[in-house]
C-alpha cells in the first residue's frame, strides 16, 4: 500500500482555503499556526471569537502567516445551542475574495451538455402531455428523484464535490446529494422549468455570513427553482414528501449560494408560514363518575417537516410497535393506563398534514 503525504484534491483547482481551531474544551499552554504561501498568492484572513491577528513576513520569496497564543483557557459550550452557533475560537484563510468566485467554481462542476436517457425523456414527454401545470410537473420530478434514486454516494477524490452526469445517475439508480441535484435540475430544465443547484451548510447555516468565501464551508446541495414568480427550494435527499410543492417543507439551512454565473451573494432561505413545522396536541379527559376509569383521548396534528417525519414513522413501524410506543409514553404519567385499540392516523398529503 502506497500513498502520498502531499497534494490536495484537484476538484478545488489552484485556489487554497482552510481553517484552524484556536480554542478547545480544555486549556492549552501553547498553540501555533503557520501558513507559507508563494509571494504572488494573495491570502485573506479572518479570526472568530478571538482578537488574534497574523504576523506576516516574507521569507525567501514566500509569505508566512503566523498565529500564536499561550495559556488559552478552556471554552465551555452550552448544551442545546443552535446548530449554527460556533463558540470556539478559530482562524480562517482563503484565496477567494468574493462569493462570485466560489459560484463560478461550482458552476463549472455542475455544467453538463449530455442528454437524458431516452426512457426518461419519454417519461417527461408523457408528463407534459398530461398537464402543463409547472407546479405539478416540478412535484413529479422531485418525487421521482427522491423515491427512485437511492441516496448513496461514493465520495472519493473528485467525487467529493463533482456530481455524476444526470443520465448516469438515472441509469444506475443511486447517488448522493449532488448527484440527485444535477439529475433534478436536468429534468426540470427538460420540462421547461428553470432551476439551479444551491450550496448550503448543515453546520454553519446563518453563521456562514461571518466567514470568508470558500468552497469548504458547504457540505450539502439542494435545488432552487422559480415557478410563476415564486421561489421554491427542493431537497432530493428528503423522503416521504408528497403533494403540492406549495406545502412541502423547506430545507431550512438559512443560507444558500445559488450556483449560476454572476451570483455574488448568499441568499436567505425563507420558510413560508404555510409550510412551517408545527405540532398541535389536544388531550381530552372524559370522566363519567368519581370512582370509574377516566378515558383519555389524544389527537396530535403534525404540519410541515414534522409531518413528513411522522409519515415515515407510520410507514416504517408496525401498528403494534406504534401502539406500544404511545402506551409507554403515557405510562410515565399514568402507570395504570391501558389502550383500547390501535393508534389511528389520517394523512392529508396535499396539505402536508
Amino acid at each position: 500500500l502506497a500513498y502520498s503525504i502531499t497534494g490536495r484534491n484537484p476538484v478545488f483547482g489552484d485556489k487554497h482555503f482552510s481553517s484552524f481551531s484556536m480554542g478547545w474544551n480544555v486549556p492549552v499552554d501553547v498553540s501555533r499556526v503557520r501558513v507559507s504561501a508563494p509571494a504572488g498568492r494573495k491570502l485573506y484572513t479572518r479570526a472568530f471569537n478571538s482578537d488574534l491577528k497574523p504576523q506576516v513576513q516574507k521569507v525567501k520569496g514566500r509569505v508566512e502567516y503566523r498565529w500564536s497564543q499561550t495559556d488559552a483557557p478552556p471554552v465551555f459550550a452550552e448544551d442545546d445551542a443552535p446548530v449554527w452557533y460556533q463558540p470556539f475560537p478559530a482562524v480562517q484563510i482563503s484565496e477567494y475574495r468574493r462569493w462570485r468566485d466560489v459560484a463560478a467554481w461550482a458552476d463549472a462542476l455542475y455544467a453538463h451538455g449530455s442528454p437524458l436517457p431516452q426512457a426518461l425523456q419519454a417519461k417527461l414527454r408523457q408528463w407534459r402531455s398530461e398537464t402543463t401545470d409547472k407546479k405539478i410537473l416540478a412535484a413529479r420530478a422531485l418525487k421521482l428523484v427522491q423515491d427512485e434514486i437511492r441516496y448513496f454516494g461514493i465520495e472519493l477524490g473528485q467525487n467529493s464535490h463533482r456530481p455524476s452526469l444526470p443520465g448516469e445517475v438515472y441509469r444506475r439508480r443511486y447517488g448522493d446529494c449532488k448527484d440527485k441535484t444535477t439529475l433534478l435540475v436536468a429534468m426540470l430544465d427538460e420540462l421547461g422549468i428553470k432551476a439551479w443547484p444551491a450550496l448550503v451548510s448543515t453546520d454553519y447555516q446563518r453563521d456562514i455570513d461571518n466567514w470568508l468565501p470558500s468552497p469548504g464551508l458547504f457540505d450539502h446541495v439542494v435545488v432552487m427553482t422559480e415557478v410563476d414568480g415564486k421561489r421554491y427550494w427542493m431537497d432530493g435527499t428528503r423522503t416521504y414528501q408528497d403533494g403540492s410543492i406549495d406545502t412541502l417543507s423547506v430545507p431550512d439551512f438559512e443560507r444558500a449560494l445559488i450556483v449560476r454565473k454572476g451570483e455574488n451573494r448568499l441568499t436567505a432561505i425563507e420558510v413560508p408560514e404555510t409550510v412551517a413545522s408545527s405540532i398541535d396536541i389536544e388531550e381530552d379527559f372524559v370522566v363519567s363518575d368519581y370512582q370509574g376509569a377516566v378515558r383519555l383521548e389524544v389527537k396530535t396534528t403534525y404540519q410541515g417537516s414534522i409531518a413528513e417525519a411522522m409519515r415515515q414513522y407510520f410507514a416504517t413501524n408496525t401498528p403494534r410497535e406504534i401502539r406500544r410506543a404511545y402506551l409507554n409514553y403515557y405510562a410515565k404519567l399514568y402507570p395504570a393506563i391501558s389502550t383500547d385499540g390501535p393508534v389511528k392516523s389520517q394523512d392529508d398529503k396535499e396539505a402536508n398534514r
